[in-house]
């Protein structure tokens, strides 16, 4: 089996400690050092599979050290990581190539799939293939954010399928880049369409499409708009989801900011541990954030604690089941 050699580049002794702890078995070799300054030295002097650094180092920062990292070998993956995070530092990281851009305390388990997503790097043991579809940028994150980050943490593979660009709220490259950057912050796979905003097909056209990605990827799970929503697109997803994933074992419906009072969720998923990283990805839509009451923080949050009513109090999304193993 061949042999990952991971440098970590951490100022924090305890922390480096256990992280190397963490990651030192079959197949990853890592090597761990406390500053910018011998990190560079290294860089230079040895080629690396994957470089996990903290963003701020005594005698320089993890933004600057992913700069020279990418200039010398854009092909080595880059997981940036703080305990202090801001969105602009989350932008800057992802727009100069991190692959990941991680937010301390985390968990053992999430270091080890957000290694494996950064080195295309799939372990012997089977994973689960999840498949997130919306219709617009930012639907897949609010309604099922949180469970999607408790996929990525258990190490299936996350897609999301989003069907048009949202243009009717915003200019599309702008959207397009938001979307890539939420995804990437995931470790999601984002798979774009280009159907009308505000018009998508509910008919072959939608279906085809969504069938493609289907057998592509035979997902194990599904999550998709609900019937019970003012909005057409989302109806209209909903309905060419279900014919397209007709084969899928497991598929159910999340809420939307525009759902109507006929929701009827059956089963209630605890994200407690996830709701700050979903808020982060929400985040992500700056040209949503500003104008959208709904993405406000505070409503995010009042919502996960209105479903928790259903779940013992806990922070929750809800979910419609139409199919479930």
């Amino acid at each position: 089996m061949r042999a990952y050699k991971i440098l970590i580049v951490e100022n924090d002794y305890d922390f480096s400690f256990i992280l190397k702890k963490w990651i030192d078995k079959p197949p990853y070799e890592p090597t761990v050092v406390n500053s910018a300054e011998e990190a560079k030295i290294l860089i230079d002097s040895k080629k690396w599979d994957l470089i996990i650094s903290d963003v701020n180092l005594p005698k320089g920062s993890g933004i600057d050290l992913l700069t020279k990292i990418k200039l010398r070998n854009s092909e080595c993956p880059v997981i940036l990581m703080t305990g202090y995070a801001t969105l602009e530092m989350a932008v800057e990281a992802i727009d100069k190539q991190a692959e990941v851009f991680l937010i301390k305390p985390f968990s053992k388990e999430t270091i080890l799939n957000k290694i494996s997503i950064a080195l295309n790097f799939k372990p012997r043991e089977a994973k689960r293939k999840i498949l997130a579809i919306g219709a617009h940028p930012d639907d897949v994150e609010i309604g099922c954010g949180g469970i999607l980050l408790k996929h990525a943490q258990a190490g299936d593979e996350i897609h999301i399928l989003t069907l048009s660009y949202g243009s009717k709220g915003g200019d599309s490259i702008i959207r397009y880049n938001e979307a890539k950057k939420s995804a990437g912050a995931l470790g999601a796979v984002l798979h774009l369409a280009n159907f009308p905003d505000t018009a998508i097909p509910e008919g072959s056209e939608s279906i085809k499409k969504i069938e493609a990605i289907v057998k592509n990827l035979n997902p194990e799970i599904v999550y998709t708009h609900s019937l019970n929503d003012a909005h057409q697109d989302h109806r209209n997803v909903h309905r060419a989801s279900l014919v397209a994933c007709r084969g899928v074992a497991q598929v159910e419906c999340y809420q939307s900011p525009s759902s109507t009072t006929s929701f009827q969720p059956t089963r209630f998923v605890d994200v407690s541990d996830q709701l700050s990283e979903k808020i982060e990805l929400i985040n992500f839509y700056r040209s949503q954030k500003d104008k959208c009451t709904y993405l406000k923080d505070s409503v995010i949050e009042s919502n996960a604690r209105y479903w928790g009513r259903f779940a013992n109090y806990k922070l929750v999304e809800p979910l419609e089941v139409i199919r479930s193993i």
